[in-house]
């Protein structure tokens, strides 16, 4: 996490009831952090969805990947 103001996303998940570690001056400070498991869609029905668009070249994931070095 960036030091000081401003907002932390974590996106995704880690081992169910896995202890995420933050500095707690940085919340003091002003850091915002949010979260979100599959950003909020429904796996068992919204995933072979999206699954059957990609293959048919609907779904184009190339533009949603951002590169960050």
């Amino acid at each position: 996490m960036a030091k000081g103001w401003g907002r932390t996303v974590v996106i995704g998940m880690e081992m169910q009831g896995a202890p995420l570690t933050l500095n707690s001056y940085e919340l003091l400070r002003g850091k915002t952090i949010v979260g979100s498991m599959f950003g909020g869609i429904k796996a068992k029905t919204d995933i072979p969805i999206l699954a059957k668009k990609y293959m048919n070249k609907v779904l184009k994931l190339l533009l949603f990947l951002l590169i960050c070095h």
